[in-house]
């Protein structure tokens, strides 16, 4: 009785123990699987991520790259117009600039004409080879010195009137301002023999001459009295004329303004071909 309790319970334990002990292997078993199963879903869960990320990324990218494109297009749009409206301001401006200088060169061509047609009868170059002074002609302006032009006369006239002649030609009786230009008259082929009115006078004070250009007779320089002149013979020689004489270059004469002598006029120039 007591052998077979005892065997009894040896079997007992030992089926205990067989169920213990198999107990462990299955539950050790069965967790390993479930940490694979886990596992191979975490993988794929990454494995479905990953290419989402990566796509989402380089939207991202693509986005900012077209949004910086239409930013720099509408800057640039921006200073293009800009640009265009300040060039279009410059150039109205340039046109109006170009209309009023046309408008005055027509102007001034118009007044020169005027003056031409009034001052010559007809022109060659930058001269007049004939003038109109009432109604006779005089030589032409072929003389030249410096910036000047001379005009010698071929008809005779009192001091008062040459003068007229020459300020209606739109000059006036030479001044004489150097020796060069005193050797350069004298030596003109026009005066012979004969005396010419000359821009100098003292009519307005005895013994304080004058060139017509200077009333206040401030002008000072070289002056070209012939021998013992001005000597205003008896008392009425306030008009000074030039004079041809082969010795010296001092042919200057004080003589009575009511005479006849022929005249120089001169008048400055600028060179322009009309």
């Amino acid at each position: 009785m007591t052998e077979e309790t005892v065997y009894a319970d040896i079997k007992f334990r030992q089926s205990a123990a067989g169920k213990q002990s198999s107990k462990p292997e299955g539950s050790k078993e069965s967790g390993t699987a479930k940490e694979e199963a886990s596992a191979k879903k975490d993988e794929t869960i990454v494995t479905e991520t990953a290419p989402q990320k990566l796509e989402s990324s380089t939207t991202n990218r693509i986005l900012f790259f077209l949004c910086f494109l239409c930013i720099l297009f509408l800057s640039l749009a921006i200073a293009a117009t800009l640009l265009y409206i300040q060039e279009k301001h410059t150039y109205d401006e340039c046109q109006m600039k170009i209309e009023t200088l046309e408008r005055n060169i027509a102007v001034l061509s118009n007044t020169t004409n005027q003056l031409r047609n009034a001052f010559c009868k007809s022109s060659n170059g930058t001269q007049c080879s004939l003038f109109p002074w009432g109604t006779s002609n005089f030589s032409g302006w072929t003389t030249y010195f410096g910036n000047s032009i001379y005009f010698f006369s071929n008809q005779t006239l009192n001091w008062s009137d040459s003068r007229n002649a020459c300020l209606s030609m739109k000059a006036d009786l030479v001044v004489i301002n150097s020796e060069a230009e005193q050797i350069f008259l004298k030596n003109s082929s026009v005066i012979n023999n004969k005396p010419f009115w000359i821009g100098f006078t003292d009519q307005k004070e005895e013994g304080k001459w004058c060139w017509v250009d200077d009333p206040a007779c401030n002008t000072t320089g070289a002056r070209f009295w012939y021998q013992n002149n001005p000597d205003n013979h008896d008392n009425n020689e306030n008009c000074a004329t030039e004079n041809y004489n082969e010795g010296t270059w001092s042919t200057w004469n004080d003589d009575n303004c009511q005479r006849s002598y022929s005249w120089i006029c001169e008048k400055s120039i600028i060179p322009v071909f009309l």
